[in-house]
């Protein structure tokens, strides 16, 4: 708290710019060893929310600088390049127009954020249409899985164990 009031970004201020809504994906892209984690929050203050990630872009908050990206419309990409060649991961967040996204793959984050003009949307699918019927309206909150996906991603992996588990039993 301390550091965010000497950068002038009160920690009540940082927080009320924060909107009521957010929503958090896990998805496994295709030909990725691992899911993808995004979490998205509304940004009803986004001077202050570019301060704050200003901030920790600097490097002062953790001692590591993040690499800042231009990708128009005002959004703006942040990435932590430093852990990419050691885990094949590369976290980062991206301030859009009026929300911030916070992910384990700033690749990822940046096709989200220019996706968000895009007309082609989730509500708008077929599979999550179907299942928002089945369910009442949320008074708080609602989780959609789509159980078809999880299975192909895991049936994928686990029948290659299988199959190799399978060859080193022998007579099993």
């Amino acid at each position: 708290a301390e550091l965010l009031a000497a950068e002038g970004i009160p920690v009540e201020k940082l927080v009320a710019s924060i909107g009521a809504e957010g929503g958090l994906v896990l998805d496994w892209p295709d030909g990725a060893f691992y899911p993808s984690l995004s979490i998205r929050l509304d940004v009803v203050d986004r001077e202050t929310m570019e301060k704050f990630c200003e901030f920790l872009a600097s490097g002062r908050a953790f001692g590591v600088p993040l690499k800042k990206k231009d990708l128009g419309n005002g959004t703006l990409l942040y990435e932590l390049p430093s852990l990419a060649a050691q885990f094949q991961l590369q976290p980062g967040m991206a301030l859009t127009a009026d929300g911030l996204l916070l992910g384990s793959d700033a690749g990822r984050l940046a096709s989200v954020a220019s996706a968000a003009d895009s007309t082609d949307t989730l509500k708008d699918s077929e599979t999550f249409v179907t299942a928002a019927k089945r369910v009442g309206s949320p008074d708080t909150g609602f989780g959609y899985i789509d159980l078809r996906t999880v299975f192909e991603k895991v049936y994928g992996i686990g029948r290659t164990f299988l199959v190799l588990g399978a060859g080193f039993l022998g007579d099993a």
